[in-house]
């Protein structure tokens, strides 16, 4: 039988929110390469769907440029 992990008794989401921190230099050259990429769709809504800590839903709604669900 597998071991259990318990994810909610480790720090691993803090280590890696560390690691992959997103600076303000590397915000704005994701935010603006979205409002470009986003220019003229109607685009309505952002799922920010995977293994992570919404780094990239956080940008968006701090840019408003889209609703993030």
């Amino acid at each position: 039988m597998p071991k259990l992990f318990d994810y909610d008794a480790t720090d691993i989401s803090q280590a890696y929110a560390a690691a992959r921190r997103l600076t303000d230099e590397r915000a704005h050259v994701w935010a603006a390469y979205l409002r470009r990429e986003l220019r003229g769709h109607d685009v309505r809504a952002i799922i920010d769907l995977g293994c992570g800590v919404g780094r990239f839903a956080a940008l968006v709604l701090r840019q408003n440029l889209v609703r993030v669900v």
